[in-house]
């Protein structure tokens, strides 16, 4: 038992910022509320402000623009490279240095500052990813039965065992010699260099805008829905990233009078018309925007991969792409851990556990909140992003029970993973990383007070060591 005093019952228990992220690119934060004003019931006016326009304006197509058009980079286009090799790079170096000379790429001043922002943790998940690999080898026990040597199978067995466990070393020396790579680069990865030599100062658009402006008008769309940004309340930003590089979009279309083409792989429903979990066609009141600010020209968005086969990649290369996008989108449609979730695990825990002291962990606690029962447990809970689930899960899993085991900080500890894959999660034996961890586990959906999109996995130990 732990020698903290549990808070009592019915004290507050507000979520500190510590609770709320766990990751480097989800730094401790409370998601943006937008002021509650009254909602316009004439909306539509100022969406739509030109109705006969909505009839009778043309707008050309991706086909039709492919040529003329200006690029607008978003920052998970410039992060898929980290997941690409060097034949990958040198199309995007082929494809980016064409549409620079015909100056027609653009990279908004958000972007970049985004893209600073996370090129960290591709370079750390890169890191992780060659210490897990090495983690997971494992060595051959000869074996070994005096009543066996003179079988020639038996031999030959030690011999392969032998063979075997010199190969896995070497393999480990090699994955320790990528190691130091890593670890040697000082911002001169490959992705940095290629973006160094190809991207110059006239290609960046930072126009300054008014910043309380811009905070109203993150207000006025969270309240209207107006896209783009109100899906984004719970990231760090509270959305207003992707405010800024729309508003730079709009700057662009009113200097250059162009269509516009934003190479992304954004598909929420503040950016996209969606269907079946496809994304259809951009949200019309962007089009619409768009095409006022720029005299009469149109808007689409087209993935990184589209547009390295728009440049002529090849068909393996675009596959390639298309498959880190996927996974990139995978990873980027999993909620923050925001106050939102840590209170609906709260919640869940006072159903769960009726008449218990329940308490937010502080710092240096490797769970996020405690549950003091009436039967004299503990019961730890830690809340998680679950991106690296399942290879980073059995692993992180395993170190936090040792961890918590010596110390008989615990009697249950229980993991809660927030994801959109609850219904391939629902038969988890389909994953084949996480067939071992599911026989140990039982993994159920927790009902919270979420938004449709967000769940909540608990999973918990069937033993209590």
């Amino acid at each position: 038992m732990t020698s903290r005093s549990p808070t009592p019952q019915g004290a507050p228990r507000p979520p500190n910022a510590h609770d709320h992220a766990r990751s480097e690119d989800s730094p401790p934060t409370i998601p943006h509320e937008p002021s509650t004003g009254n909602l316009d019931p004439f909306i539509a006016n100022s969406i739509y402000p030109e109705a006969d326009q909505l009839f009778s304006a043309r707008l050309e197509t991706l086909s039709e623009v492919k040529d003329k058009c200006f690029y607008i980079l978003d920052t998970n286009a410039l992060l898929v490279p980290y997941n690409t090799g060097r034949e990958i790079l040198n199309e995007i170096r082929r494809t980016y240095e064409r549409l620079i000379a015909e100056k027609r790429l653009v990279i908004p001043g958000q972007v970049a500052r985004e893209f600073a922002r996370n090129r960290g943790r591709k370079l750390a998940d890169l890191h992780q990813e060659l210490l897990d690999r090495k983690s997971r080898i494992s060595k051959i026990e000869p074996i070994r039965h005096p009543l066996m040597e003179a079988a020639p199978p038996y031999k030959e067995a030690l011999a392969l065992a032998e063979q075997t466990n010199k190969a896995a070393t070497q393999y480990g020396q090699k994955i320790d010699e990528l190691i130091a790579i890593v670890r040697d680069w000082y911002w001169n990865d490959p992705v940095s260099e290629l973006y160094r030599s190809v991207f110059k100062p006239a290609i960046l658009s930072d126009p300054r805008f008014e910043l309380t402006q811009v905070r109203q008008d993150l207000d006025h769309r969270y309240l209207h829905q107006i896209p783009p940004g109100y899906k984004d309340a719970s990231k760090p930003d509270a959305g207003i990233g992707d405010i800024l590089i729309w508003k730079t979009i709009l700057h662009e279309g009113k200097e250059r009078k162009q269509p516009c083409v934003l190479v992304s792989g954004e598909e929420k429903a503040d950016w996209f018309i969606r269907s079946a979990d496809y994304p259809l066609y951009p949200r019309y009141e962007l089009v619409d925007e768009y095409r006022r600010a720029s005299s009469g020209s149109s808007f689409h968005i087209l993935r990184f991969s589209a547009l390295l086969a728009l440049y002529g990649a090849t068909p393996q290369v675009v596959q390639q792409v298309s498959s880190q996008e996927r996974r990139a989108q995978a990873t980027s449609t999993q909620p923050a851990i925001t106050p939102e979730h840590v209170r609906a695990i709260y919640h869940w825990a006072e159903a769960t556990y009726p008449g218990a002291a329940i308490q937010i962990a502080d710092q240096n606690d490797p769970c996020d909140l405690r549950v003091y029962t009436s039967d004299d447990l503990c019961i730890g809970i830690a809340l998680l992003r679950s991106r690296d689930f399942p290879s980073a899960l059995e692993s992180w899993y395993a170190n936090a029970r040792s961890q918590l085991k010596p110390k008989g900080d615990y009697d249950k500890f229980h993991a809660f993973l927030l994801t959109r894959l609850a219904r391939s999660l629902r038969a988890p034996l389909r994953f084949p990383h996480t067939r071992a961890l599911a026989q140990r586990l039982h993994i159920a959906l927790s009902a919270a007070d979420l938004s449709a999109d967000d769940c909540i996995i608990a999973i918990r130990p069937l033993c209590h060591g």
